[in-house]
């Protein structure tokens, strides 16, 4: 969706889309609808193209109030949240048919810096839908959510 794009899409077989509603300042319940609205927005630019989701998802951590940009979002994040944002997603991405990779297999530890008080809780090491030693969050282990937890 940027001015550059459009060369860039000229080169290009098919459109990789990284977008995230965590990191665009929404809340769980925004989430789902910010991203369908940026899906439709970047497919609308490039109709002939294939458009995957190849980035997307919601963390299971992070820093809250330390006057860093991640400390002022207002999305909470946690493995019931993770839940849920994957099955409002799934659903749709299974409706429309759409091509789309989870983001991120792991949490990766080592990424997002190491400065603060809390650095291991920051957000950008807990994407993945396992932890880093390989074991399953929720959205694996139990495959549903309790939503009444969330809502």
């Amino acid at each position: 969706n940027k001015p550059e794009a459009r060369n860039i899409a000229k080169e290009v077989d098919f459109i990789g889309l990284n977008a995230y509603a965590f990191w665009n300042n929404k809340p769980l319940d925004e989430a789902m609808t910010w991203t369908e609205t940026t899906y439709r927005d970047i497919k609308a630019l490039y109709p002939d193209y294939l458009v995957a989701y190849t980035e997307t998802g919601w963390p299971t951590s992070r820093i809250y109030n330390d006057g860093s940009y991640e400390g002022t979002l207002i999305g909470k994040a946690g493995e019931i949240e993770q839940c849920r944002f994957f099955e409002q997603y799934n659903q749709w991405i299974d409706d429309n048919g759409l091509i789309s990779f989870y983001f991120e297999a792991f949490d990766e530890n080592w990424k997002g810096g190491l400065d603060g008080e809390n650095a291991q809780d920051k957000a950008e090491k807990h994407w993945g839908v396992y932890k880093a030693d390989r074991s399953p969050k929720r959205v694996i282990s139990d495959g549903r959510c309790d939503l009444k937890q969330v809502m």
